[in-house]
């Protein structure tokens, strides 16, 4: 979200040089490969956890 944030506000504000580095490699990797498999990578460690409290038995 923060990064979200920022880009946008670099983009409307004009900031030099922008966004422009992050739509060249090796940087356009960051938004279209790493983010994704760091959200899924967070689905998978809170399925687990969810799954780890819910089959816990408490004395």
């Amino acid at each position: 979200m923060v990064a979200v944030g920022t880009a946008t506000a670099v983009t409307l504000r004009g900031s030099v040089p922008g966004i422009t580095p992050v739509l060249s490699l090796p940087l356009v990797l960051v938004p279209t490969f790493f983010v994704p498999i760091l959200v899924a990578d967070h689905v998978v460690i809170f399925r687990r956890l969810r799954a780890a409290r819910g089959t816990r038995h408490d004395a």
